[in-house]
């Protein structure tokens, strides 16, 4: 029992460490956190969408060209170098 209490108080000595840090952090004019936008923001952007749409659609074009016009070989012969 006497390790939980141990790592509890690690804890909060951590926690209250870290706070006057931001604290300066943020007075020193480091970039606030509160409301934040997250990494899919940029899905809402609808002529971002349509471009990547555009990509993904030559993409797939490119590769049907491709399997289109492909002649299959057989394993490449082997040399004989004796």
């Amino acid at each position: 029992m006497r390790w939980r209490t141990t790592r509890m108080r690690r804890a909060i000595s951590r926690r209250l460490r870290l706070v006057p840090r931001r604290k300066l952090q943020l007075q020193a004019g480091a970039e606030r956190r509160v409301a934040r936008r997250g990494l899919g923001y940029d899905y809402n952007d609808k002529d971002l969408r349509r471009h990547e749409r555009e990509i993904v659609e030559q993409q797939e074009h490119a590769y049907a060209v491709m399997t289109a016009h492909w002649q299959p070989r057989g394993p490449a012969a082997l040399k004989n170098t004796t």
